[in-house]
């Protein structure tokens, strides 16, 4: 490793979710899915690497280690979620990295009715933007044909050649 000046704390490596995947024996679905439920728990182990992908840091492997371990004892994922954040001191839903985790039938009929909103408030947004593109472009049609109404028309005499236009500049003939 090369030399990065005095630092105060030793930089651990970071693993990727294809490493997760290849040290627990996951499948790529799997992996996402754990990521989705104890994401939230990891907080600062985790961030994103120079191309985008999620790295996390291997001093938050004992999380993971933990709810895959109660998952093996039978426990579903968001519960197992639900057991580490206890053990580690989050209260309910008080604490940020606990936001995430699912928290029952209520919640995702509140999150289906949000979306409702949601979709209502698209909707009208479309037709708003609709209306003023159409405002717009009737606006501009107006004024193409006004411009067209102050331009001069075909000419109804010929062109005179330059020897012709400086006779009649100097002679007025």
């Amino acid at each position: 490793m090369p030399y990065v000046g005095p630092t105060l704390y030793t930089l651990s490596p970071m693993l990727s979710l294809k490493n997760l995947a290849d040290r627990y024996e996951l499948t790529p679905k799997q992996v996402r899915r754990l990521w989705e439920n104890v994401g939230p728990l990891l907080g600062t182990y985790a961030r994103r690497g120079p191309q985008g992908q999620t790295l996390i840091d291997e001093t938050g492997l004992p999380i993971i280690e933990r709810c895959q371990d109660l998952v093996r004892q039978g426990a579903s994922l968001p519960n197992a979620v639900r057991t580490v954040a206890q053990e580690m001191g989050l209260n309910g839903h008080s604490d940020k990295a606990s936001d995430g985790l699912a928290k029952g039938t209520d919640d995702y009929v509140a999150i289906a009715e949000l979306l409702k909103v949601q979709l209502v408030d698209k909707d009208h947004r479309i037709a708003d933007l609709t209306t003023e593109r159409d405002r717009l472009l009737n606006i501009i049609e107006n004024q193409g044909e006004q411009i067209k109404a102050l331009m001069p028309g075909p000419r109804t005499e010929p062109r005179r050649s330059r020897f012709e236009a400086l006779r009649f500049a100097l002679l007025g003939r």
